[in-house]
């Protein structure tokens, strides 16, 4: 029971360490749904024709997961992003505004019946759950948040199509908005030994989108090797879920043409598929955008996003703690060294310092098993093996044993301020008998007065 506390406290601080989290983001950037392993994505995946004239001006999205066998999980924290968003003072009219007066609905969610607690719980940078907070780095506007974490056995995978919690959106303008899962944190507590190491689930995202407009262009992708589309491999990219937005209701296309522009310098492709395949050759952020028209109305839509393109490498972060789970307050220094490559030595870069946090991050890492040694002058020497995934920053928890240090041997102190008091007093001995033997000699010398001398003149002797 003792170890379970433990983990859970640990998951906890994982989440309020992602909270505050300002550097480089720990799991690859969003990507489409279509992969085998875990998933987070939205639902539906397009919805419309809601208008602010409409009698309902509302529209629920909601968010949703997929748990890959032999992954466990007692958490998760989420952030949705969404685009075009309506404020009262924005020049711009935007097309959706988040109600926060009703906040979350996460009843009969994945974690139901098990008291989830939400430690993050915030639409637009405003908290809607009593005791929960905004992350440090959450979006003032146009993004909800939501954490939740439960204590006792966590859930085991397989598990499809679990909800996790829904928001309700406002129909303030013509337009469409994209629905993009900004954080996808699952979290896997890891066993309850020694050697516990908790873990985001390898995932991958999947976006949707809200439009009212004739036409709505819309995308998503997916990579070939997930969880993250890399440099060289080939990005299947859909645009069949773009739609006519009627009156009447939600209409399909009717004889389609896409035409596509990557964003990295090469041909526009032109054609009646809304499937294609990709290669981008190198790593970076590629703004790619499609126009849609419809065969018997004419109309046309576009619509663009980012596809990150990450290196054929990964990350690995180190968080070190002591074995009752407590930070280490001493310095730790950390090697990594890669047993996959022939003659493997540990690279440039590869020794790295514990932070005030307790954590180190390597980054650019060949993919592969990696051993870790730390060692440090309060802390017993311990080593670990770790996997890096390319296209993925991996967590790795080490756990060490402090040393009790004696105190400092201060008998040399001790007698040299010792000496030194007797020195002192001394010193200031010899000064006193110096002063009486000087004044004794003013007292006698030519100088003295008649008093000094019983009352008398002095007598002077003639040579």
């Amino acid at each position: 029971m003792q170890k379970k506390l433990m983990t859970t406290s640990i998951a906890l601080l994982l989440f309020l360490g992602v909270f505050a989290y300002s550097g480089p983001k720990l799991v690859p950037e969003v990507h489409s749904v279509t992969s085998p392993i875990s998933s987070v994505y939205v639902t539906p995946v397009r919805s419309c024709c809601i208008l602010p004239s409409s009698p309902s001006t509302q529209v629920v999205v909601n968010v949703m997961m997929n748990l890959t066998a032999g992954q466990i999980i007692n958490g998760f924290d989420i952030r949705l992003n969404y685009s075009n968003y309506w404020t009262p003072t924005q020049s711009i009219p935007g097309v959706l505004q988040a109600n926060a007066g009703l906040g979350f609905n996460f009843a009969n969610n994945v974690f139901s019946g098990r008291d989830p607690i939400s430690s993050a719980a915030c639409i637009d940078d405003i908290v809607v759950i009593s005791n929960a907070i905004c992350g440090t780095d959450d979006a003032v506007i146009g993004q909800v948040h939501l954490a939740q974490t439960i204590i006792g056995t966590p859930l085991s995978g397989p598990l499809q199509n679990q909800f996790l919690f829904s928001v309700t959106f406002n129909v303030k303008g013509i337009g469409s908005s994209l629905f993009i899962v900004e954080r996808a944190h699952l979290l896997n507590p890891g066993d309850n030994g020694p050697d516990s190491s908790p873990q985001f689930v390898q995932d991958v995202t999947g976006a949707a989108i809200f439009g009212n407009t004739p036409v709505v262009a819309f995308f998503d992708y997916s990579p070939q090797n997930p969880p993250s589309v890399l440099a060289g491999d080939t990005a299947t990219i859909d645009a069949s879920a773009s739609f006519e937005s009627t009156p009447s209701g939600l209409v399909e296309l009717t004889q389609p043409r896409y035409s596509w522009n990557f964003g990295d310098g090469t041909p526009n492709v032109t054609g009646s598929s809304p499937v294609v395949q990709h290669r981008f050759l190198f790593r970076g952020n590629y703004t790619v955008q499609i126009a849609v028209s419809d065969g018997s109305t004419g109309q046309t839509d576009s619509f663009k996003r980012v596809i990150p393109v990450l290196p054929v490498l990964g990350g690995l972060e180190v968080i070190v703690r002591t074995v009752e789970g407590g930070t280490v307050g001493a310095v730790v220094v950390v090697q990594v060294h890669n047993f996959s490559l022939p003659n493997a030595s540990v690279c440039a870069n590869c020794t790295g310092t514990i932070n005030a946090g307790g954590t180190v991050v390597f980054r650019g890492l060949s993919p592969g098993l990696y051993n870790l040694t730390l060692t440090g002058p309060t802390v017993k020497p311990n080593s670990k093996q770790a996997m890096v995934y390319a296209g993925w920053t991996q967590q790795s928890w080490v756990y060490m044993t402090q040393l009790t240090i004696p105190p400092p041997d201060t008998t040399g102190l001790e007698v040299f301020a010792i000496v030194t008091v007797a020195g002192v007093a001394l010193v200031g001995t010899v000064m006193v008998l110096q002063k009486r033997k000087r004044k004794r000699m003013r007292g006698n010398g030519p100088g003295a007065s008649a008093k000094s001398s019983g009352g008398k003149k002095p007598r002077f002797s003639r040579r």
